[in-house]
């Protein structure tokens, strides 16, 4: 049994490498959520428009092709600054907003392909007032975000194919397309320390427990939950 870690880091791009911004009729000047995106709102934009510093593309109907939900919008206080990336995260009700719109259960969510986004009021928009985070849902594989279905699927223990987390024998894709492998399983594991003693540790505890849920023919894959514990995800080998 080996790790599948192609995309590992592009699962964590969602959250940790972009703020952009939504874009909304003109309002008010001094109105702190002017240009802000509507929560329940849609967008239909590629990976590459999400890493961008502004985004231009008005919102669609969510019953047409989409890739982000909206599923916050919230004022942030003067103390917080826009450009600081860590002090909008920690000030966004991002992972509240994603509980109440698809669930709150953490082992569940890391057998989807879910990635969070946070955008912010472009330069022009801040000149106004506007002082929001909006946040939003995607789902995200190598080759960027897949479209979403109408109604953001709910997590459960087998989650809907259309954001379930698969695998061919090299990348991360929703089950919904050719695949090899199913996230089946996520567990809690205890490990502390640096990301390299982290690293050692699940090499030798992932393949051991994960062949115990998912058999010899399995992968496995992690990402830390906290500062002593990670989530360990074992995907089970498929016919399809």
């Amino acid at each position: 049994m080996r790790p599948l870690r192609a995309v590992t880091a592009l699962l964590g791009l969602a959250l940790a490498g972009s703020l952009a911004a939504g874009v909304a009729p003109a309002a008010a000047a001094a109105d702190p959520l002017y240009g802000a995106p509507a929560v329940d709102s849609c967008h239909d934009i590629t990976m590459k428009q999400s890493e961008a510093a502004t985004i231009t593309e008005a919102a669609v109907a969510c019953s047409a092709d989409h890739t982000l939900a909206t599923t916050a919008v919230a004022v942030l206080p003067d103390s917080v600054d826009l450009a600081d990336f860590d002090a909008v995260v920690a000030a966004a009700p991002c992972t509240a907003a994603r509980r109440k719109a698809v669930g709150k259960s953490p082992l569940h969510y890391a057998l989807t392909l879910y990635s969070t986004f946070l955008f912010v009021p472009t330069a022009a928009q801040q000149d106004a007032g506007a002082r929001w985070v909006s946040c939003h849902l995607g789902v995200a594989d190598t080759k960027g975000l897949n479209d979403l279905p109408t109604t953001l699927p709910k997590l459960k223990r087998k989650p809907a194919a259309s954001v379930a987390k698969c695998a061919t024998d090299r990348t991360y894709v929703t089950c919904a397309e050719k695949h090899a492998y199913r996230a089946t399983t996520a567990a809690y594991v205890k490990a502390a320390g640096s990301d390299k003693a982290v690293d050692k540790k699940l090499g030798v505890r992932g393949p051991r427990i994960c062949s115990r849920k998912v058999g010899s023919t399995g992968r496995w894959d992690y990402h830390r939950y906290s500062s002593s514990k990670v989530i360990l995800i074992c995907l089970k080998k498929t016919k399809k």
